[in-house]
């Protein structure tokens, strides 16, 4: 960026600062003489601060709840950011119920013999009849060592799984999305997506 686009834009262009930019790119031009194309054409269109970005462009927020988080307390002071933060930005919950699962994984010995294991065997190919029948079998050759399996050990691991979803949006609550309510939400600990 240099000349007259420089001097519009110099003030985003402030050292460990982060600056949205938008840039139109436009295929060079066709030389004449060499007929080969030129450079392409870089315009700058939009300088912006980023955390000016940031309302411009979050659409609506959607708000993740566990069931088992919800009581009277909770709910008072959600309501309380939220009327701290009206706006025009919709709002979508996303209410679910959780459950852990303990789920028993073999350990990675195992995992690792069983793979050896299951190579994959080739044969040769052989030319047969239609109508011929063709059986497979599995030959054992007196050098094949045998395979030892260790005592297998099952390691439980925990995973979340969702039992139930419900989701919703607001007809009437409308929330200006802002740096403010996204610091309120995580300090109530409440898991958020903006769209």
């Amino acid at each position: 960026i240099f000349g007259e686009e420089y001097l519009s834009f110099q003030k985003y262009l402030i050292p460990n600062s982060f600056t949205y930019i938008k840039i139109l790119v436009k295929e060079g031009w066709i030389d004449r003489e060499t007929g080969k194309r030129k450079d392409p054409n870089m315009t700058f269109v939009e300088f912006k601060m980023l955390q000016d970005v940031f309302q411009l462009f979050a659409k609506k927020i959607n708000i993740l709840l566990d069931v088992k988080d919800l009581n009277a307390n909770f709910i008072e002071n959600l309501s309380k950011v939220f009327q701290e933060n009206r706006g025009d930005n919709p709002v979508t919950f996303d209410v679910l119920e959780l459950e852990k699962v303990k789920i028993e994984k073999p350990t990675q010995d195992v995992l690792k013999i069983l793979e050896k294991v299951q190579e994959p065997i080739l044969f040769d190919t052989i030319d047969v009849d239609d109508d011929a029948e063709v059986v497979f079998t599995e030959e054992v050759f007196e050098d094949d060592e045998p395979i030892i399996l260790p005592p297998v050990i099952e390691t439980a691991v925990e995973e979340t799984k969702v039992v139930t979803r419900l989701w919703m949006q607001s007809r009437k609550l409308k929330l200006k999305i802002s740096n403010e309510l996204l610091i309120e939400l995580e300090r109530l600990q409440v898991d958020f997506k903006l769209n």
